[in-house]
């Protein structure tokens, strides 16, 4: 009965010890949330919750110790109980079996008393003395017993005494915990003060945010008039700033571009002293490499045929279209000639009201004429930051420009573009970036391309709208490929598009405003460094063809002798 009163204290204890656990992490929680909120949290409380949580964990410490102590208790109280019972057990057999044997020798004693009286007396002495020697051991385990019992006795004094200092101890921590029940009271009073301070900072920090707005507000006033006249000194400090980078990068453009024709002098003139012993390494090089180059050639006829059948299908998709076109044509006829007539006329009529530049025509220049694919060679090498901005100004034209009032020409464009990566139309000219600029214009002749000068871009999109008819002197097959793109979109996606099977153009009028000897004197030097170039590689061709002859002689002559 003890024993259940101890575990129904230490439940009450426990459950205790559980509510104000739940309290201090409720709290410990509250403390949390204000601390960050507030700044006035001192330290001191911060000790406190500290200790209360130390002695929150030495009081669960001390219920553990308590809870295996009685443990151990309760053990050896059922020890004991159960080694008393054993005893008892062991004291009523003997007691029994020494019944028994009293019992069996006056049976055994009663029927030989008149036949054998020797035996008799034999068989007395004998169960005397075994009667004697069972008594002897039965004292013995009577006194054994006794020291048990007296032992059972001493352990469950012992046993009592620990349970009545579990007691005390159970009573002190209950009055602990009453003690940490009264602190944690002060600590939520303490807490509501400093709720009420909290609150009272928070209303005298709105005020100083309103004053400091009224404050801030004075100030950016003030402070327009420094901030506009500090843009406007940045402003002419960041153009000081552009003017100087431009100056610094051309000074090192000089100076780079010296450094490398000293250095190129330099080689140029190794190079002639080495030249003769190179062209024979060279010849030996080539020898080696003429496998290479067989490989290499196979390799490319096969890609040239892969090439040539995706050719002739674009071809034969192309011809489909132009037939289609033409039917188309054939069929609006005489509407079609008025309207393109109509629009030439608009275009010729506004390109002749554009003013034209002064120009000698006794003194003009001798025309640049080159391959197309030279052209895009050399605009490539354009190094020189200088031409970076004209390279992006060139337009190349062939086959798509009408010369139109004086110096003036109309140039042609398709009125949609498709784009392959994206597969869309975009609408609009390829030309249409360039209106409003001024371009760097080369057009088509009989040797290739020819510089013609600079010209201003103008759209001619309001003069007819939705664009007009290809006009005869205009190549069909260029604007073809400028609309569908090198390699041909599918016959599907064209038909769609021109759902009429016509293709029409739209114009850009090409205003002539001046001629630019720089890119002029660039393309002539070129010209002439690479006919030179040219002349120089026939007159190495025909010397090393005259080394080689010399030598089969010379071999021919020596195995005729030999």
């Amino acid at each position: 009965m003890e024993s259940d009163a101890i575990v129904e204290n230490l439940g009450v204890l426990f459950k205790y010890l559980d509510d104000s656990r739940a309290r201090v992490a409720e709290l410990k929680k509250e403390l949390e949330h204000k601390r960050l909120d507030t700044a006035f949290f001192t330290k001191r409380d911060a000790r406190r919750i500290q200790d209360l949580e130390v002695e929150k964990e030495a009081l669960t410490k001390q219920v553990a110790a308590c809870k295996e102590q009685l443990k151990l208790k309760q053990e050896s109280r059922q020890f004991l109980e159960f080694d008393k019972e054993l005893l008892d057990q062991e004291v009523v057999l003997l007691r029994e079996k020494l019944k028994v044997k009293e019992e069996s020798r006056e049976v055994r004693l009663e029927p030989r008393v008149d036949e054998l009286p020797n035996t008799v007396l034999s068989e007395t002495r004998m169960a005397v003395m075994s009667e004697r020697q069972l008594k002897v051991a039965l004292e013995e385990k009577c006194l054994s017993l006794e020291t048990r019992v007296k032992e059972s006795a001493q352990l469950a004094s012992t046993a009592m005494r620990e349970r009545i200092e579990a007691d005390k101890a159970l009573e002190e921590n209950r009055r602990e915990c009453g003690v940490r029940a009264e602190k944690i009271q002060d600590l939520q009073r303490t807490y509501d003060e400093l709720k009420t301070a909290y609150r009272a900072t928070l209303s005298e920090r709105d005020t100083l945010i309103k004053t400091r707005d009224r404050e801030t507000q004075v100030h950016a006033l003030n402070m327009g008039d420094l901030q506009q006249e500090c843009d406007q000194l940045e402003s002419a400090n960041f153009v000081l700033a552009a003017e100087k980078n431009t100056l610094i990068k051309t000074c090192e453009a000089l100076q780079s571009s010296n450094s490398v024709a000293l250095a190129e002098k330099v080689s140029l003139a190794e190079a002639h002293n080495l030249a003769t012993t190179k062209l024979r390494g060279k010849y030996d090089a080539l020898k080696g490499d003429k496998k290479v180059w067989r490989a290499a050639c196979t390799q490319f006829e096969s890609k040239m045929e892969t090439d040539k059948e995706e050719l002739q299908q674009t071809l034969r998709d192309m011809i489909e279209l132009v037939g289609s076109i033409e039917k188309q044509s054939q069929g609006q006829g005489v509407n079609a000639q008025q309207e393109l007539a109509e629009a030439q006329k608009r275009h010729r009529h506004y390109m002749g009201n554009l003013p034209v530049p002064p120009c000698n025509l006794g003194e003009q220049p001798e025309p640049v004429r080159l391959k197309e694919r030279d052209l895009h060679a050399y605009l490539s090498e354009f190094q020189d930051p200088s031409w970076t901005s004209l390279s992006d100004r060139i337009v190349c034209l062939i086959g798509r420009v009408n010369i139109s009032a004086k110096f003036h020409y109309v140039a042609y464009g398709p009125t949609s573009c498709y784009d392959r990566p994206t597969n869309k139309w975009i609408e609009g000219s390829d030309l249409a970036s360039s209106h409003g600029g001024t371009r760097e214009l080369f057009i088509g002749c009989k040797a290739g391309v020819e510089y013609v000068g600079s010209y201003r871009c103008h759209n001619l999109d309001a003069l007819h709208p939705g664009g007009t008819q290809i006009p005869s002197n205009i190549s069909a097959s260029k604007i073809l490929d400028i609309a569908l793109g090198v390699r041909r979109p599918t016959e599907q996606v064209v038909r769609r598009r021109y759902l009429d099977g016509q293709i029409k153009v739209v114009a850009t009028g090409l205003e002539y405003v001046g001629f630019n000897n720089q890119l002029y004197d660039f393309l002539r030097k070129r010209i002439a460094d690479d006919r030179a170039e040219l002349h120089d590689v026939t007159q190495l061709g025909k010397r090393k063809a005259c080394d080689a002859g010399l030598r089969q002689g010379a071999k021919t002559k020596f195995r005729k002798t030999s």
